[in-house]
Parts: C-alpha cells; sequence; structure tokens
C-alpha cells in the first residue's frame, strides 16, 4: 500500500513542480484513481494539483481515453431497481431541482429586461425538460458528476448574472431572490456537511443523508419525494416573483 500511495504522491509532486504528464502516466494516475484500496486524500491531492497547473490538450485526451477503456455499462434491470439507486429529483441525481430553478430564474430575468440570462436559463431549462422523461423515477439514463456538476456551474452563474439592484429596479431586497431560488438545495447542502462534519467524515464523501433520502426513508415513494422537493423548490422560487 505505501509503494501504491507513493506513486501517486509523485505524480503529485511532477504537477506541483508544474510538469505535463505523458501517456504513460496518466494511465498510471487512472489506475491509481479508481482503485478502491488507496484513500481519498491523496487523489483529492493529485486532482487539485493538476487542476492548478492546468491540464494540457495532451493530457485531456489521454485522461479520456483512459476512463472511457474502464467503463463499464450500468445494470438497469428489474432486480437493479429494485435496489437502492434512488435518482432523487429526476434530473440527474444532483438534488437540485434544476428544471424548476432554471424556468424561474428565466421567469425573473425576462420580467426584468435581462433577456440573454432569460435564454440561458431557457436553454438549461429545456435541456432539462428533454432529459427529464428518461431521467424520472424509474430512470432510464444518468447526468452522473460531469452532467450535475455543469448544471450546479450554470445555475451559479445564472445567480450572479442578473443585475438585482438598478436605477430601474431600486429593491435592496432584491438581491435576495437567488437565495430563495436555491434555498432547497442550498439547505440540503448545508445539513448534509454538517451531518458529515459531526461524525467526523469527509464532506466530499457522498451518503444517503439527503433530504430524498431521507424521505424514503420516512415511507414515501421514491416519485413522492421527487414531486415534494419539486413542490418546495416551486414555492420558494415562486415567492421570488412577488
Amino acid at each position: 500500500m505505501a509503494d501504491i500511495n507513493r506513486v501517486l504522491k509523485n505524480l503529485t509532486h511532477q504537477l506541483l513542480a508544474l510538469q505535463s504528464l505523458t501517456n504513460e502516466e496518466v494511465c498510471l494516475a487512472v489506475k491509481q484513481l479508481v482503485d478502491e484500496e488507496i484513500a481519498p486524500e491523496p487523489k483529492a491531492g493529485f486532482l487539485a494539483a493538476l487542476a492548478k497547473k492546468g491540464e494540457t490538450v495532451e493530457e485531456i485526451t489521454a485522461f479520456a481515453r483512459e476512463l472511457r477503456a474502464r467503463s463499464i455499462q450500468p445494470l438497469l434491470d428489474a432486480q437493479t431497481r429494485s435496489q437502492e439507486i434512488l435518482d432523487v429529483c429526476g434530473t440527474g441525481g444532483d438534488r437540485l431541482n434544476t428544471f424548476n430553478i432554471s424556468t424561474t430564474v428565466a421567469l425573473i430575468a425576462a420580467a426584468a429586461g435581462q433577456y440573454l440570462v432569460a435564454l440561458i436559463a431557457l436553454v438549461c431549462a429545456g435541456a432539462l425538460l428533454g432529459f427529464l422523461p428518461y431521467n424520472f423515477p424509474g430512470a432510464r439514463a444518468f447526468l452522473g458528476d460531469a452532467g450535475s456538476h455543469l448544471i450546479g456551474y450554470l445555475l451559479a452563474i445564472l445567480a450572479i448574472l442578473p443585475h438585482f439592484y438598478s436605477r430601474r429596479n431600486p429593491e435592496v431586497l432584491s438581491v435576495f431572490k437567488p437565495l430563495l431560488i436555491l434555498i432547497v438545495p442550498l439547505a440540503d447542502l448545508v445539513w448534509v456537511v454538517m451531518l458529515r462534519w459531526k461524525s467526523g467524515r469527509p464532506f466530499y464523501i457522498g451518503d444517503t443523508n439527503h433530504l430524498s433520502h431521507r424521505l424514503v426513508r420516512r415511507g414515501w415513494s421514491r416519485t413522492g419525494a421527487v414531486l415534494l422537493i419539486w413542490l418546495l423548490a416551486a414555492v420558494t422560487g415562486g415567492l421570488a416573483l412577488l
């Protein structure tokens, strides 16, 4: 185990020295990253060093090639669906209720005359709406980390792009509208981070303490949990329209 950790540590030091990885080193790094016996900390250190250095086109290509070679087709038969693979909000498992949120942002931005922001939000909402039939509970497709992180990034950008306070709209409290729109996922985020911190676990390690999981454990159906979270997001987003 010490030798394995040393390999990833050496690659991390190489990145910190701003030295790019060869194809062979990328292959070795991917092998370490997918090894479940290696602790999360050295993996996180490696990825942080890679981000700090900045990935080259050759590195991105090599990582994509290696990860694709290791990809597997997930089983989504009836037996698998009956187990704990809850897709929590019908939008890729990201617990962000992104269809409701992006639609609300579009309405607010359009009402304020900020049509570029509204257009971006509507494009985001349309893409998620097209994905929804394949991703509602009993899902056949999932966004995964890459997709949900992209949607989260877009929502964060949409929260800061509009000019909530201006001469045309001199309402000081309007700057809090993004918090109303995002209050459901933000509250869920704070809740699980606090739980992980109190239990002494890394906050970035996933668990089943999100609102959707807790609702299901309390007897709600998966579809019911999804619809309830949608309703909460719609209500809080609606308050931002007032």
